[in-house]
């Protein structure tokens, strides 16, 4: 942003704030919109309640960012975003999610487990799995333990 501003003060002097930032908007619109497609195509699914399209959105996203993990780990610069969490973990999320509301506990307990052995300090996929009643032996050592703290936390 600081480089447009720059950029654009350069080449013209009186409007330079206003034009970055047009710019800026603009060039937000378009990376979001197509670097991150699935996972807003998935959400609008989602808050419609069509959980059986929403999962196949949230998987194509999870691939997506798996194949491109650069786009990913750098998403503050590429998509302009400045999310705490990765748009791979928000899809394993919301992918289990889903499965959990079209009856597919299994399948979903699945999915929170693979989001917590990528994230182990994921709070959200810790809380699904002791909502669903799930033991948490299966993890070792130290993600275990964050584990424990973390639901601590959120119990107390």
């Amino acid at each position: 942003m600081v480089g447009l501003i720059l950029l654009f003060r350069w080449i013209h002097p009186e409007g330079y704030l206003f034009d970055a930032l047009l710019v800026y908007w603009g060039l937000h619109l378009i990376v979001r919109s197509g670097f991150a497609y699935h996972h807003r195509r998935g959400i609008r699914f989602y808050r419609k309640g069509d959980f059986e399209n929403a999962i196949s959105c949230f998987e194509r996203s999870y691939c997506y960012f798996t194949r491109y993990r650069f786009l990913d780990r750098f998403r503050y610069l590429f998509l302009l975003s400045l999310s705490a969490m990765s748009y791979r973990e928000m899809a394993l999320l919301n992918w289990a999610f889903c499965l959990a509301q079209v009856g597919e506990r299994e399948k979903a307990i699945e999915k929170y487990k693979d989001c917590l052995r990528e994230y182990p300090h994921n709070r959200v996929a810790c809380a699904s799995l002791n909502m669903m009643g799930v033991n948490l032996k299966w993890m070792k050592g130290k993600a275990l333990h964050m584990i424990r703290i973390l639901l601590i936390s959120v119990s107390g």
